[in-house]
């Protein structure tokens, strides 16, 4: 099977949950491509990022320069790609008109590297990909079924913000919608998706990766417990911190790693500061799925305060 994934940025390092399901689907032999809106940090990379050449699998849209730039460069490309494969030009000359028709031009010369690839499935993370699948699909730049995985903030923060009604296409248009809980999936009914096209998906890891290992305390080091989480509010990682502070303040010998990265970074700093326990609490940073494993197995608690 041809997969095409969706998602808003790639590659990064915090969606382990994501490149974990796209090696997982090349291992048993389907041909997955992904579909970035934004180029992620290639600074950073998970290690299977580059193990299997995900970047080079990798389609952007062609969005960078002036209008005039993103036609000229858009021309180009097709010219290039019709040159490969002919049936290429007809599928463009569909979409091109389509995309008239819908005032959508811009669409169409961002896309172009999208035409060389007839896809099975369109697989979108999180509900706004859901709508740009389906986008893409009635433009005639993609085909195959549209399946989208809603994690959260797309079915609360997200709608709040758009509107109740941001999700009406992709519900009359999707094939399949995941909600990683049953939870997600009534709210995916109470805003309108029919509960015959859902079906509830838990986004989980591999075990075989984290294997268990007793924790015995030792009066010669301190115990120690570890976060990982992206540092945003919701996680809740402040609380972590203060818990740590009044554990101390009890003469307990407690350390706490922090593993992820946010725009809270600098908050947690100085919460730190002032709560005088930077040499207790330690913000690590990204860090890619081995070595969050290295760190657990060295942990006596995973805290997990979101």
């Amino acid at each position: 099977m041809k997969i095409l994934f969706i998602v808003s940025k790639f590659p990064i390092i915090s969606e382990t949950f994501i490149i974990n399901q796209i090696t997982g689907l090349i291992d048993r032999g389907h041909d997955v491509h992904i579909y970035s809106r934004v180029k992620g940090d290639t600074g950073v990379l998970h290690p299977d990022v580059v193990q299997y050449g995900l970047v080079g699998k990798t389609i952007f849209p062609l969005a960078d320069g002036t209008r005039l730039y993103k036609r000229l460069n858009g021309i180009k490309t097709l010219l290039t790609l019709a040159g490969a494969s002919p049936t290429i030009l007809g599928r463009s000359i569909v979409a091109l008109k389509k995309c008239l028709r819908q005032k959508k031009l811009w669409l169409f010369y961002e896309n172009i590297p999208l035409l060389q690839h007839r896809f099975d499935l369109v697989y979108c993370h999180f509900g706004p990909n859901g709508n740009i699948g389906t986008q893409l699909r009635d433009l005639g730049l993609v085909d195959g079924r549209v399946v989208t995985v809603f994690h959260g903030y797309d079915m609360t923060t997200y709608v709040n913000s758009a509107g109740a009604n941001v999700y009406t296409e992709l519900f009359r248009a999707g094939d399949l919608f995941l909600p990683i809980s049953r939870r997600w999936k009534e709210r995916l009914e109470s805003l309108g998706a029919n509960p015959e096209k859902i079906r509830v998906h838990r986004m989980g890891i591999d075990p075989n990766h984290f294997s268990f290992q007793p924790r015995l305390p030792s009066p010669e080091r301190p115990v120690r417990l570890i976060i990982i989480a992206r540092m945003v509010e919701k996680k809740g990682i402040e609380y972590g911190i203060r818990a740590i502070d009044q554990v101390v303040g009890k003469g307990i010998n407690v350390e706490l790693s922090v593993v992820g990265d946010g725009p809270l970074r600098g908050e947690l700093e100085a919460l730190c500061r002032q709560l005088g326990v930077s040499d207790r609490v330690h913000l690590l940073g990204w860090k890619n799925q081995e070595e969050v494993a290295r760190l657990l197995w060295q942990s006596d608690i995973l805290l997990a305060p979101s």
